[in-house]
This record gives structure tokens, sequence and C-alpha cells, in this order.
């Protein structure tokens, strides 16, 4: 397995990357996203956001939430990203205090955008009912918040593992002489530009001058770069995935 330790420090370099990681050598790390939801939204209610149900005679408006579910973004096998779903259920007792609370809510929530934090909101489902149970008003959020699964939220991110190793056929005659291919990935996490994925470009450009023609040890080819694709779109964050490859020899008397 090819050591990446020298891609590693060269990376330093570009200072625009806030971690690189190497995903084999760390664990994943739970992210309480609810805490997140509670200090966004409690203040839009008057600080009457409870979980999964409201208290006897409550006050209005006031909403309930709850975690629904969630999934995980993989990529070769790594956990990179976990989106956590939660419902946000807000009841009033008019139908424009109700429309009021929601519109300041969805701003809050879209325009979310914590300094160099991964992942962001979505609002994917929402609905106004009137509640004849209660004789109250509610608006339904569905909500995705999006986590990369370290302590560190920092973006951009790069992550940096062994993808394969490729032995060509024996060269020798006395023993075991072969060339062998070692493909690596280089994970790019970063939030969107508004420009799309190609405002990505100076950035991967910077990566690639730190990789690409290097010699990561003695013997060794120069660094190539096989190909690269977007890997995955969470949230606000893409997943863009390149693939290098450097070439050494083994023998075996």
């Amino acid at each position: 397995m090819l050591d990446l330790s020298t891609y590693v420090a060269n990376l330093a370099n570009v200072t625009d990357i806030q971690q690189i990681i190497q995903p084999e050598r760390v664990g994943l790390t739970t992210i309480d996203t609810s805490a997140l939801l509670t200090e966004l939204l409690e203040p839009l209610v008057n600080n009457r956001l409870y979980a999964y149900k409201l208290p006897d005679n409550p006050q209005y408006p006031s909403a309930v939430y709850e975690q629904t579910g969630g999934h995980r973004e993989q990529v070769d096998g790594y956990i990179i990203t976990k989106t956590d779903v939660f419902i946000v259920a807000v009841q009033s007792l008019t139908l424009d205090e109700l429309i009021t609370t929601l519109d300041v809510m969805r701003t809050v929530l879209l325009n979310y955008s914590a300094s160099n934090a991964a992942g962001g909101i979505e609002i994917t489902d929402e609905a106004v009912v009137w509640n004849s149970e209660y004789q109250r008003y509610e608006g339904v959020l569905e909500i995705e918040i999006t986590h990369l699964t370290q302590n560190s939220q920092a973006t951009p991110a790069y992550y940096l593992y062994p993808l394969i190793d490729k032995a060509e056929e024996n060269q020798s005659m006395n023993g075991v002489s072969q060339l062998i291919q070692h493909q690596f990935v280089g994970l790019l996490v970063a939030q969107v530009p508004a420009s799309g994925v190609s405002g990505l470009s100076s950035l991967r450009n910077s990566i690639h001058a730190q990789i690409i023609n290097q010699i990561p040890q003695p013997g060794a080819s120069r660094t190539e770069r096989v190909q690269g694709s977007v890997a995955g779109l969470v949230g606000s964050i893409v997943l863009w995935r390149d693939v290098y490859s450097v070439i050494t020899k083994s023998h075996y008397c």
C-alpha cells in the first residue's frame, strides 16, 4: 500500500483547505443536530419549542419537533456525511400568525450558513392544515440537516485514502518482478458555490498542483491523475472525487 504522507504534507500548502482527513485512521462522530435545530427555531416561537409533544395548556404559537430518520452518504465504503431528518409542527391560534411564523422559520433555516460549517439545511416538504381535534391551525415542515461524520465540521475538507493496487505480469525469469499501479482518491468536500460545481475549479487546480507530478517515494513514478467526477451532492455539500495513480516496482527473489 502506498504511503500518502508526502501528499498530506504538500496539501498543507493549500490554505483554503480547512482539514485533511485520512478516513481509515479516524472514527465516526455523532453530531447533535437537534441542538442546532433548537438554537435556530426556539427564538422564533418565544422559546416554546418542545421535543415530541406540547406541554399541558401551551401558549401559542408553539412548536414540537422529532427526528424521524436519517441517511448516510458513502464513497468507496467510507461514510462521509450523515443527514438527519426532522419533522417540526407549529400550532397557532390564527392562520395569519401561523403563516408569519412559518415564513420566518423558512427564512432562518434556508439562510443558515455557520462559519466554516459543513452541511446545510433543506426543507423537503411542508403543509398547513386545520387541526380539528385541538381547534388550532398547524403547519408542518420536514427538514433535513447534513453534516460531516467527524468532530470538525470545517470545510472545504479533503479526504485522502488508498483505492486499489494493481500488479502487472511478472517480468523476471529469476524470481518475481512486477510493476504495481497504486491508485488513491482525493475527495473534496465543499459547500456548493453560487456559480455551481464549476466554481470549485480554482481550488481543485491548487490541489492538483500539490499532488500531480509528485514522487511520493524513491523509485516511484510521478503521480498522474486518472479521472475526476462528482461523487455526491448532499444538501449544500458537493463531494468531488479525483483518482490518482503512481507506479512502483516490487521484486521478490
